[in-house]
């Protein structure tokens, strides 16, 4: 399962080799972590999820990889199954948005948060 790590500049999609083919990735995900301005912890992540597939794949309901293209532009999303998940808002980058699945979403989002200075 992919993981959301932080260092002092940066936020990343860290994934393994078969979600990276699938989501049509060469390397993981990085991020500027001073472009992040709200993490939150979602419940189920399917209603998070905004557009269309372009990149990757898409089963609704059991998972969703890639890129997805919608109104004002791209989100990410490593969303499997119907665990809680942890969505991260942009400013400035390639993806206004990231949703990614994980078992510990509160404390994932609380770490980010604290890492990218906000409350």
């Amino acid at each position: 399962m992919a993981e959301l790590l932080t260092d002092a500049t940066e936020l990343w999609v860290s994934m393994r080799r078969p979600e990276r083919l699938a989501a049509f990735r060469r390397s993981d995900l990085r991020l500027a972590l001073r472009a992040v301005r709200l993490v939150r912890a979602v419940p189920t992540p399917w209603l998070e999820l905004r557009g269309w597939r372009v990149d990757g794949i898409a089963v609704p309901g059991w998972v969703a990889l890639g890129r997805r293209r919608h109104g004002t532009g791209y989100d990410f999303t490593v969303v499997r199954g119907n665990g809680p998940a942890v969505v991260v808002e942009l400013n400035g980058q390639a993806f206004e948005r990231v949703v990614v699945s994980c078992t510990d979403a509160g404390a994932v989002a609380a770490r980010i948060a604290a890492a990218a200075g906000i409350a």
